[in-house]
């Protein structure tokens, strides 16, 4: 059985004051000093820091065969556009702001919503 060895996170994570407002972090992802790598989630004036790996088999698997698949019938029926990993998702009345595994924006979303409140 192979196995997988996964470096342990040396990386310090210093979250700046004016994070802890939804502005705040969303200025706080556009900097230099947000992290490149690691799930960081805003709730409601609370920050989530998650560097753990994605298990292969249990997640990262199935989460690509699903997205795989929406994305096929997203783009088949061209309903709009489909985000895998790395897409920022903020909700201002929700007062959350976080990378999803996968989200989907239809078109009528795109067309009315300035690109920069989909970051």
């Amino acid at each position: 059985m192979a196995t997988v060895d996964f470096p342990k996170c040396t990386e310090l994570i210093e979250v700046p004051p004016s994070a802890y407002t939804l502005e705040g972090f969303t200025q706080w992802t556009y900097s230099e000093s947000f992290p490149e790598r690691g799930r960081i989630t805003f709730i409601n004036g609370r920050i989530i820091i998650d560097m753990s790996p994605e298990r292969y088999e249990s997640h990262n698997k199935i989460k690509s065969t699903i997205s795989r698949v929406i994305d096929t019938i997203v783009d088949e029926e061209d309903l709009g556009e489909f985000y895998t990993d790395g897409a920022r998702f903020k909700n201002d009345e929700g007062a959350i702001s976080n990378e999803p595994d996968a989200m989907f924006a239809s078109w009528e979303t795109l067309e009315s919503t300035p690109l920069h409140r989909l970051r």
